[in-house]
């Protein structure tokens, strides 16, 4: 795929209700913010990058890249914000990667996009073995209508809403230690002692 076909999107919009309301994407990890690892592997692929946020917006565009809000003031997660990147983009193709998962790298969003090169749906999704992430995906501009429609619907489910779209689920069991969502600071606190560089 072509750097020019792709935007870039880190979604760091979200509430961080299990760490106490804190800004997830702002939250360090070895002494960087957690958003910066999702950035640096995004930057391998496209030059288009945004950043979904609904809070500290002045902190985020200090990173150098194009905020996105969510385009309705009532939260409705983070579909919200994959739409808000679908409207601000003039890619083809939207790769999404969430704030909290800073062990996804360069070489994991090159499996996810080698294997767009085969199939002919409009979204993929990683599956880290065990369960999907949906979150980091690889979904066509097109997809915009049919979000929208979703949202409007009042749905908020992600698994949801993929299961509406023809998709592809792309294995990366291989990576799985690399999929790990930081959710709250107890998981901060155990990967970084797993998973420590």
């Amino acid at each position: 795929m072509l750097r020019a076909e792709l935007t870039g999107l880190v979604l760091s919009g979200g509430r961080g209700r299990r760490m106490g309301g804190m800004d997830k994407g702002l939250v360090p990890y070895h002494g960087r913010a957690l958003i910066l690892y999702a950035l640096d592997a995004l930057k391998a692929h496209t030059d288009r990058i945004l950043v979904n946020a609904n809070r500290n917006v002045a902190a985020y565009r200090d990173l150098g890249y194009p905020v996105v809000c969510d385009p309705d003031p009532d939260f409705k997660g983070p579909l919200s914000g994959i739409l808000a990147g679908m409207r601000a983009s003039s890619s083809a193709w939207i790769l999404t990667v969430p704030c909290d998962m800073p062990k996804v790298t360069e070489e994991i969003l090159s499996k996810l996009l080698k294997v767009r090169e085969g199939v002919d749906v409009p979204l993929l999704i990683a599956h880290d073995g065990e369960r999907l992430q949906p979150l980091l995906m690889l979904a066509s501009k097109d997809l915009e209508a049919s979000l929208q429609d979703y949202l409007d619907s009042g749905g908020r489910r992600v698994d949801q809403w993929i299961d509406s779209i023809p998709h592809q689920i792309v294995d990366l069991s291989d990576s799985r230690a690399q999929l790990v969502n930081f959710n709250d600071f107890e998981a901060l606190e155990d990967t970084t002692s797993k998973y420590n560089d």
